[in-house]
């Protein structure tokens, strides 16, 4: 259930002037009433957010997600991360079951059986690869290596980081 968590005026004698009040909500929504409309409490557009960076991925965020379970619903296998166990063996058991579904609808289980149900699993993240993103250095900028997005960064080659580190 959404929750108002603030409310402001366009002056102090808002509803009596027949102005407006709004009101930002905890899903991040915001709200107007104008008495003069009589048209309620209206939602306005979601307000524009900034693109996250493209390195974002590579801080090892992901890594607070400790489990992991195989989406096989679709002809491309892709692993998706979860923050429980519960969640990933739901997942797990939900996209086998659509497979199974999509079988059973196209009457060929072939590939149900020997591409799709084998790699339906779940598990326990053990460890990734992360790349650090460090300042430029002069030695860099010699060799050319600034020709990344962000000329005052350089990403990193990979390395394997623990889940338990």
């Amino acid at each position: 259930m959404r929750k108002v968590i603030q409310i402001c005026a366009n002056s102090n004698n808002a509803m009596i002037n027949g102005e407006s009040l709004f009101a930002l909500c905890d899903d991040g929504s915001v709200w107007g009433l104008t008495e003069s409309l009589d048209c309620g409490w209206v939602r306005f557009p979601d307000i524009p957010q900034d693109e996250p960076k493209q390195t974002d991925h590579l801080t090892g965020k992901q890594m607070d997600k400790k489990y992991f379970s195989v989406d096989v619903s679709d002809d491309i296998h892709i692993v998706e991360l979860h923050e429980t166990l519960e969640q990933a063996k739901e997942r797990c058991l939900e996209c086998a079951k659509y497979a199974y579904h999509y079988a059973a609808e196209m009457d060929d289980f072939s590939n149900y059986t020997e591409y799709d149900l084998p790699y339906a699993v779940y598990g326990v993240v053990l460890g990734s690869a992360k790349s650090n993103i460090r300042p430029l250095t002069e030695e860099d900028d010699e060799y050319e290596l600034a020709c990344y997005e962000e000329k005052d960064s350089i990403i990193e080659e990979p390395i394997l980081v623990e889940a338990n580190n």
